[in-house]
């Protein structure tokens, strides 16, 4: 069980990775990515601390879990199961705690060192000390421009998936309903859009929040709005990252009729087949686009009422 969630925890990072550096020129905002993906032995709950002690190797301090295929930290040479002893000079045990605002419980040392890690490569290279079965090596990260977003995998049974501006969740339930990681781009792309188009704030500065009421007349109608607009850009998000854009499509006619009446088909999101047909009309407008050698960019949105 533990090895399924540490490689469907890899499989989330590897596709997060390509869409947000894929999806760079489509950014108001970026920062620097690793491609590294941490865990720790306290992230686990007290009756599976010791098996993960022992199938991870956790000593005190947290673990690269995965490393994105492509990714920097791929390109130095990183692996899974390395340990980070120190970023940029500084031994990881007097690193300070990221902001509280941010923190989770059992994921503090995780959050502590990504937090460290990110601060260093925002001045761009970082000298790391890197140990693997026990033997300590230094290396020179050189991060790459990324999307502002982060993307996790949260266990849980619920068919779900949500943004907040800044960070992005996927549940286990839905990954697992994927049958490819072109399915999977196109979920964790959507998400991503969210955050890029900034739909959050802009729809709390129209006092819109999650409440029963954003769920009925003009209120649901500019969410519904944003979803659209996500689905478009995410269809985008996918091809730029090298995923076929015909996956969202594929994923909604299979699903939709599935889940009619779940989370994602009341009133603030549209229809399964709406969304079927626009998300197809995308993926023909991107494929338009490659036979006449055009960039895979994104038409400005053409939505009336657009919420932004």
């Amino acid at each position: 069980m533990l090895e399924r969630l540490a490689q469907a925890d890899g499989r989330v990072g590897a596709i997060a990775f390509r869409l947000l550096a894929g999806g760079v020129p489509l950014c108001r905002e970026t920062a620097p990515a690793s491609g590294l993906l941490f865990h720790d032995v306290r992230q686990y709950s007290a009756e599976l601390r010791p098996a993960a002690a022992r199938a991870f190797g956790f000593a005190g301090r947290p673990v690269v879990l995965a490393v994105a295929p492509g990714s920097p930290a791929a390109l130095a040479g990183i692996r899974a199961g390395d340990t980070i002893r120190a970023i940029g000079g500084v031994p990881v045990a007097e690193i300070r705690p990221a902001s509280p605002d941010r923190r989770r419980q059992g994921n503090e040392a995780t959050e502590d060192i990504e937090a460290r890690l990110q601060a260093a490569m925002e001045q761009g290279a970082v000298l790391l000390e890197v140990a693997s079965d026990g033997v300590a090596r230094n290396i020179q990260l050189q991060p790459a421009p990324a999307c502002a977003s982060t993307v996790q995998l949260e266990p849980g049974n619920d068919f779900n998936a949500w943004s907040d501006g800044q960070a992005v969740a996927i549940t286990t339930a839905l990954a697992d309903a994927t049958r490819s990681d072109d399915e999977l781009a196109a979920l964790i792309g959507h998400e991503i859009a969210h955050n890029i188009l900034g739909h959050r704030r802009t729809l709390a500065g129209q006092g819109i929040g999650k409440g029963i009421f954003s769920r009925i007349g003009a209120k649901a109608r500019k969410v519904r709005v944003t979803e659209a607009e996500a689905d478009y850009l995410g269809v985008y998000l996918a091809a730029r990252a090298g995923y076929d854009p015909t996956a969202a499509a594929a994923f909604w006619r299979r699903e939709g009729s599935r889940h009619d009446g779940g989370p994602f088909a009341d009133s603030t999101h549209p229809a399964w087949r709406e969304r079927e047909t626009e998300l197809a009309r995308a993926a023909a407008e991107i494929a338009g686009k490659r036979i006449r050698a055009e960039p895979i960019v994104p038409e400005p949105f053409r939505a009336s009422g657009s919420a932004r």
